[in-house]
């Protein structure tokens, strides 16, 4: 196991208990003793000591209730969750470990420039429109993704190997569905464009340009908006790619307050559009896991490990269901 994985596992289970108890947690002491300094920063001896110190040899989380030595002990779901994963993961991606640093430079991405806004507002002075398609340059989100994708020596989509990979977007100019797929494949439906000769931060970014949010990226003859318009949940590419097994997940919508915010309103709008297109693919795909997270925003960088502990959650809940039907 790696460092980051051990790293994952140690912050999942501070996320799981919620606050230090010096009754429940088995490093409680040596955290204190260290200054609760993060784990991302202690040297590889003092991970592999508190991991071997909460996990050691034994485990308690399998399926049976039975604790057994670590040479003989049976697989757990979160262990298999682990090794799914990391195997989907593996060269590209790990846990986010999300620093000061990070929130920063986050935030830096999201940030809505007041020179944008007064320029929204002195051309709907002057001429009754604003004359700006978004309030965000996502092209930061681009040169972003593009920065951490050339670490892995992945400039296009294309580069992904071993990997069947699929990005949704839409062409604002034919209205026509765009995948952005790692795979080569035939445009054999006349409403899908199928596209792999572009930069894996372009396509996140059109994937992600949010109308009227986000500004929309130019590719070719193309315009991209975000996929989410048409397509909210992408299941059926999956199938056409070649997987035999299909997890549909997306957020619980029948829960909703009405909005007071215009972002707010922007994303139950397209919510509503998108609705009858998800119902469609929850019942192609094996199983459908929807994850209830109301406290993200659109623009919330304070909520991302919450979100993903919801969603892990989720999965968890699931974690029957999941092996009953044979999708691990």
């Amino acid at each position: 196991m790696t460092r980051e994985q051990k790293i994952w596992r140690l912050r999942r289970r501070c996320g799981n208990i919620g606050h230090c108890d010096e009754k429940t947690c088995k490093i409680y002491a040596k955290c204190v003793n260290l200054g609760y300094t993060s784990f991302e920063q202690l040297s590889d001896e003092k991970i592999n000591e508190m991991y071997n110190e909460v996990f050691g040899t034994q485990i308690t989380e399998n399926l049976t209730g039975v604790v057994k030595e670590d040479h003989e002990r049976v697989k757990t779901v979160t262990d298999i969750l682990e090794e799914v994963r990391t195997e989907m993961c593996d060269g590209y991606c790990v846990y986010p470990r999300i620093t000061p640093n990070d929130y920063e430079k986050y935030k830096r991405i999201l940030k809505i420039r007041k020179k944008t806004l007064c320029k929204m507002a002195i051309n709907y002075l002057l001429h009754r429109e604003t004359r700006v398609e978004g309030i965000i340059d996502s092209t930061l989100v681009e040169n972003f993704i593009d920065e951490a994708a050339n670490l892995k020596n992945v400039e296009k989509i294309s580069d992904v190997k071993n990997k069947k990979l699929a990005i949704a977007t839409v062409d604002t100019i034919s209205m026509k569905e765009c995948l952005f797929i790692s795979k080569n494949m035939e445009d054999k439906d006349e409403i899908v464009d199928y596209i792999n000769d572009i930069s894996l931060g372009k396509a996140v970014r059109s994937s992600m340009a949010f109308p009227a949010i986000f500004t929309t990226p130019n590719h070719g003859k193309y315009n991209f908006l975000d996929g989410g318009t048409v397509d909210n949940l992408p299941v059926k590419i999956l199938n056409d790619m070649g997987a035999k097994k299909t997890i549909a997940i997306s957020f619980d919508l029948t829960k909703y307050t009405p909005a007071k915010s215009l972002e707010g309103v922007l994303i139950r709008a397209l919510d509503i559009f998108s609705n009858p297109g998800v119902q469609n693919a929850k019942k192609i795909a094996d199983i459908a896991i929807e994850i209830y997270n109301p406290d993200a925003s659109l623009l919330s960088m304070d909520e991302i490990d919450k979100t993903v502990k919801n969603g892990y959650d989720a999965v968890m809940k699931n974690k029957d269901k999941i092996l009953e039907k044979g999708l691990i």
